[in-house]
């Protein structure tokens, strides 16, 4: 019973989350990064480079391609992480994260106060273990 109504409460808390305007410039944002064709690009080429990257240093120093593929991977990813889309998205998603984060610490708080953690402290705080 506590349980759903513990749960209702925390699906109005995201909703407030999703209907503010920091949520609203992290979607605005990602709209714009994906809705233009070079940023669009820049993020499938990221991906297609760190993949193959990742595939490669599997196998080490040993792989005769490494340089030149860890050097492809590193042009990609600076190319998209200093695009100005991309600056703005994560500039967004940072700002917008720091409120849920900050709640999440404070909430984890709470319940930490109110855990029974041992037996014997359950009753009024006396012990009632063996002694």
């Amino acid at each position: 019973m506590i349980d759903s109504i513990l749960y209702e409460h925390a699906e109005k808390i995201i909703e407030m989350w999703q209907e503010s305007m920091e949520y609203q410039n992290v979607v605005d944002s990602l709209k714009r990064l994906y809705g233009d064709p070079n940023t669009k690009w820049l993020i499938q080429h990221f991906v297609t480079t760190r993949d193959h990257y990742n595939e490669v240093q599997a196998y080490g120093t040993h792989h005769p391609d490494l340089p030149r593929v860890a050097k492809a991977f590193s042009e990609a990813k600076a190319q998209l992480y200093q695009h100005p889309f991309y600056q703005s998205y994560i500039h967004a998603l940072n700002h917008f994260n720091q409120g849920p984060q900050a709640f999440q610490k404070r909430l984890r708080s709470c319940l930490d106060s109110c855990l029974v953690r041992e037996k014997h402290h359950c009753v009024g705080g006396e012990s009632h273990g063996s002694s």
